[in-house]
């Protein structure tokens, strides 16, 4: 146990001169391990201490361990914080921003795992309906819907075509938009399918049947 414990502390110090995991073994016979799995490693080792009289030697271990986790946790928090002031794109610091959240709730020690369970889940939907609500914002401001929607009757049917499949695919995969978005993809299609239907009603027949 207490080597593991020195692996990985030397290993964080290895981590930040540069050295990847495979050197650092070749170099000082280390094993790179995690936090999760030195955990993992110590709960699994419960049985050989708990009741004999390295009892008190093994829970010197889990504060350790929890003392390590806890830092590991500050750490995250400080560079996901760091990040999303310089991070340029808006997913980039949706992202950021749920990792953050999520070490936040890890951190919570008054809480218990079903709890914390159901809180990284909750933070974890809200993260997707941002990026949901981005991709559809960001899809609204593309050249190409722009260049459609505002002229239809001059649009190509191919490239009306190609509109109708790609709101149809958004209005399937975005499911967490607002339905107030959601009706707006569908009546966008409405107006390509119409378009189309003015130009080529063989084609707005095929397209009205996906």
């Amino acid at each position: 146990v207490e080597k593991m414990f020195g692996d990985y502390e030397l290993s964080l110090e290895l981590d930040k001169l540069g050295i990847p995991p495979d050197l650092a073994s070749q170099l000082f016979g280390i094993d790179s391990i995690s936090l999760p799995e030195l955990r993992a490693n110590l709960e699994a080792k419960r049985g050989e201490f708990i009741g004999t009289k390295e009892e008190d030697k093994y829970k010197e271990w889990l504060k350790k361990l929890s003392e390590l986790e806890d830092k590991h946790r500050l750490e995250n928090l400080k560079k996901y914080s760091k990040y999303l002031v310089k991070a340029q794109s808006e997913r980039v610091k949706i992202k950021l921003e749920e990792l953050r959240q999520i070490e936040e709730i890890e951190s919570l020690s008054d809480v218990d795992d079903s709890t914390k369970m159901r809180m990284r889940e909750g933070v974890r939907e809200e993260t997707q309906k941002k990026l949901s609500d981005l991709e559809w914002e960001e899809f609204k401001s593309s050249d190409m819907y722009i260049d459609i929607f505002n002229d239809l009757e001059h649009a190509s049917n191919t490239a009306l075509s190609a509109m109708i499949t790609r709101l149809s695919k958004m209005k399937d995969s975005l499911k967490e938009l607002d339905p107030s978005d959601l009706k707006e993809i569908v009546n966008a299609i409405n107006k390509a399918k119409e378009a189309l239907a003015n130009k080529d009603p063989f084609k707005a027949i095929a397209n009205n049947m996906k």
